[in-house]
């Protein structure tokens, strides 16, 4: 048997052990069923209006939004389930005029250049706003537990549905939830 230096043992493990993971992730991509359906808050709670930064560097809050129902989704680049759903965020957003909804992607990734080259990859362009929380103020302030999780807030600015994991915002039974919100 050949013996190679330690680096290059490190080097053969780490390779199989993202091999494995890789494969892993893309199984449980391919399998993943996005849910379609969202937890209505027993007692919808106010949003937070702390200041976000958005990628394109222009500052949002939801105070900015009053007078919309806006989904606030909390995602990673790393999240495979978080990058199935994105899509249907887009098609949700692309459901709805402006003056009535908008779409809030948080990014939880530690460098905006991960988030910008990640999302280059995505055709058709998404095109609602995304939020850099590198810090994970808005993380912490949402008291989101774990991603993808999203908060649905209607026009007053209270969080009136709860999603954790991964969710289809195209299907008919969500944007339902979303249209009567916007009737309201």
């Amino acid at each position: 048997m050949h013996k190679f230096p330690i680096t290059v043992k490190r080097t053969i493990h780490q390779l199989v052990a993202c091999s494995v993971f890789a494969l892993v992730v893309f199984q449980g991509v391919q399998a993943t069923s996005l849910e379609e359906t969202l937890h209505p808050m027993n007692t919808p709670l106010a949003a937070p209006t702390a200041a976000m930064p958005l990628l394109d560097g222009r500052i949002i809050s939801m105070a900015d939004l009053r007078g919309k129902v806006v989904l606030v989704n909390f995602w990673a680049t790393w999240c495979p389930p978080c990058v199935e759903e994105l899509p249907t965020m887009q098609q949700a957003w692309n459901h709805f005029p402006r003056k009535d909804f908008e779409v809030l992607a948080v990014a939880l990734d530690n460098e905006t250049a991960t988030v910008i080259k990640f999302l280059s990859k995505f055709s058709p362009t998404l095109k609602f706003p995304i939020v850099f929380d590198g810090t994970l103020e808005q993380y912490r302030l949402w008291s989101v537990g774990g991603v993808p999780t999203s908060y649905i807030v209607d026009r007053a600015g209270n969080i009136r549905y709860l999603a954790v994991g991964a969710r289809n915002y195209a299907s008919r039974p969500i944007l339902k939830n979303l249209s009567d919100l916007i009737a309201e």
